[in-house]
């Protein structure tokens, strides 16, 4: 019998960010689910297969609210009646609570609890009580969860109250064909097409609050007065509000010919750009996984990041690690160490690839293939 499982796109996606990347990852693997199994993509209520949803989607477009409150109302609904299937898996956990009341037993990926544990960090000062009421609802339904952490699970279990024995962790992977070690020919060719010149550390991401880059910066000047390297600092992602006051901050340490805002990266352009980094640096205050650690260790990059919440659990013992986030002193004494210490730098490196290895997305995409036959056969077994 082949049981069909509905992954449910969330319209409109707000960029090319890792809940976009989980999304994609899982759908380009989807040939490689067993024959009892059919997934489809439900995208603008018309069910398709994972193949047609990757040339279709778009992240990052702005689409009109009317558009975008018909998809819930009415798109949605309707898709889900067409559709047949035995299970709805949702991989961004900020949907309506009411798509979770359609009878059909549930899968909610939850990226962490940061929304619970420093809704000020949010730009959406209400996004933690619309996940709050989700979760209320997902528990009172026939819902189960995924996260991709031990770290996020507790955090859950803590902050929801959600039973253990409803959350499974599976780790997300790597694409080990795109992120890998360049040659120095490659190399070359990404900086002479960037013109990126100048030895430089990297951190990818938002520039929010959560992610720590005013502690970054502080750490990058610290350590230039300290080790006086000729490192540039690159600061690449989407904009955020906070973003002018961190462009006031570099300004007022002098940084202004060394601290560079990049803006947001193309998919195409990440590997080049991880390995033309000198370092990654990566002191965020909370992940629920931290995946550009991973990409970072598996093209060779020496990561620099925090021995707390998930990224603490996902670097291992193969990154250099500072105790908190806020440790200026020791975040600027890794940084000068791994930017001045080529011996260090180089362990460090192969360290990561070694760590990265561990993961792979072929290996995440089966783990959730079988936990999909799993809540099926639950649900089937538990029917009146």
């Amino acid at each position: 019998m082949i049981e069909h499982v509905l992954m449910v796109d969330r319209v409109p996606h707000p960029a090319f960010n890792g809940v976009t990347r989980y999304m994609r990852e899982l759908a380009a693997r989807a040939a490689d689910t067993p024959p009892d199994l059919d997934l489809a993509v439900l995208h603008w209520g018309r069910c398709i297969s994972p193949r047609t949803w990757l040339r279709m989607s778009r992240p990052g477009m702005r689409l009109p609210r009317r558009l975008v409150e018909f998809n819930k109302q009415k798109l949605f609904p309707f898709g889900v009646r067409r559709s047949g299937a035995a299970l709805l898996h949702f991989p961004a956990h900020g949907i309506p609570p009411e798509w979770l009341q359609t009878g059909k037993p549930n899968l909610i990926s939850l990226h962490g609890a940061a929304a619970q544990v420093a809704p000020e960090w949010d730009t959406d000062p209400e996004r933690f009580l619309k996940l709050r009421r989700t979760v209320a609802t997902a528990c009172e339904t026939n819902t189960h969860f995924v996260t991709f952490s031990r770290f996020a699970r507790q955090e859950i279990i803590d902050h929801y109250g959600i039973d253990a024995e409803r959350i499974d962790v599976i780790p997300h992977g790597v694409d080990h064909s795109q992120f890998r070690p360049q040659s120095a020919a490659e190399r070359t060719a990404f900086r002479e097409r960037t013109g990126l010149k100048a030895p430089f550390a990297l951190y990818l991401g938002p520039c929010a609050p959560r992610k720590n880059v005013e502690t970054t910066i502080r750490a990058f000047a610290l350590a230039r007065e300290r080790f006086g390297f000729d490192h540039h600092l690159l600061l690449a992602g989407r904009r955020h509000a906070h973003q002018q006051r961190l462009e006031a901050l570099v300004k007022e340490e002098g940084l202004a010919d060394f601290v560079h805002f990049q803006g947001p990266v193309a998919p195409a352009d990440l590997v080049g750009l991880y390995n033309a980094a000198s370092a990654f640096l990566f002191a965020s205050r909370y992940e629920g996984f931290g995946l550009p650690i991973l990409e970072a260790m598996a093209c060779g990059t020496p990561v620099v990041t925090c021995a707390t919440t998930a990224t603490g659990e996902i670097a291992g013992n193969a990154a250099l690690t500072i105790p908190t986030p806020d440790d200026l002193d020791a975040l600027a004494d890794a940084i000068g160490k791994v930017l001045t210490d080529q011996d260090m730098a180089g362990s460090i490196s192969q360290e990561g690839l070694k760590r990265a290895a561990e993961f792979s997305w072929e290996r995440s995409a089966k783990a959730h293939f079988a936990l999909y036959r799993r809540l099926i056969s639950q649900s089937r077994s538990s029917a009146p």
